[in-house]
Order: C-alpha cells, then sequence, then structure tokens
C-alpha cells in the first residue's frame, strides 16, 4: 500500500489510497480529526472507491462533542473480507490519517507496528471541552 501525499499547499489533490488487487488483502485505516474538518466525507469516498474496485469495505464513526468542534474518528476497513468488526482494534491499523497533529497523539494507540502515519500540519486550538478542568 502507498500513500499518495499532496505538495505542501496544494489542497485540491487529496490524499490517495493506491493498491494492486493481488497484493492488497486488508487495510485497516483509522481516521481522526475535529469536527468539520471532513473526517466522516473521507471515510467515505475510500470505501466508494474500494467498493468500486471490488473489493469489501465498511467504516464506522465515533463523534466526540461535535457541536463543540470535539474529535471525530472514523474506522475504515477494506479487505477480501474486511472483516466482522467495523471497529480496527488496538494495535491493529495498518495506517492512520490525523487531519491535526493533537488527533495524532490521541489515536496513536491504534498503530501496528511498521503502520504508515499521515498527519496533516494545520493546527486546531483545543476547544474547552478538550482541555482537562481544574
Amino acid at each position: 500500500v502507498r500513500l499518495h501525499l499532496p505538495g505542501e499547499g496544494d489542497f485540491a489533490r487529496p490524499v490517495r489510497i493506491v493498491a494492486a488487487k493481488a497484493t492488497l488483502m486488508k487495510l485497516d485505516l483509522v481516521i481522526s480529526g475535529i469536527a468539520g474538518q471532513g473526517v466522516v466525507s473521507m471515510a467515505r469516498v475510500i470505501v466508494r472507491a474500494a467498493l468500486a474496485e471490488g473489493f469489501d469495505a465498511h467504516f464506522t464513526a465515533h463523534s466526540g462533542i461535535t457541536q463543540l468542534e470535539g474529535s471525530v474518528t472514523a474506522h475504515v476497513r477494506v479487505g477480501s473480507p474486511a472483516g466482522a468488526s467495523y471497529r480496527v482494534g488496538r494495535e491493529g491499523a495498518d495506517a492512520v490519517i490525523a487531519l491535526e497533529p493533537l488527533e495524532a497523539l490521541r489515536i496513536r494507540p491504534y498503530l501496528a507496528p511498521g503502520a504508515e502515519v499521515v498527519v496533516g500540519a494545520a493546527r486546531e486550538p483545543p476547544t474547552p471541552g478538550d482541555t482537562p478542568g481544574p
């Protein structure tokens, strides 16, 4: 699996996941970001592309306090078959995409050994709901 990334400042080209059917047995991907960054949309696009290529694919999304710009995480599973569970287990992600650096730290427990990591450079300041209170 190769991750093709857009150049710095080039936000028009999407991140594409390219794989040959003969070599891809499964892809477990976790995508994380802040509400409104397009985490669920990105998961839908990846699943639709995988289905169009003949793979079994599904995703589930978990939203925190989205009204307050909380965290949103999507678990995407692609394969032949994609797997019975919709969630990727701890240390089970072949790749993670964090749309914000702090989200990369939050989803670190999902990384499998040797996993690919893509982190967006834009930093969203924490909202009051994200920081511990007194």
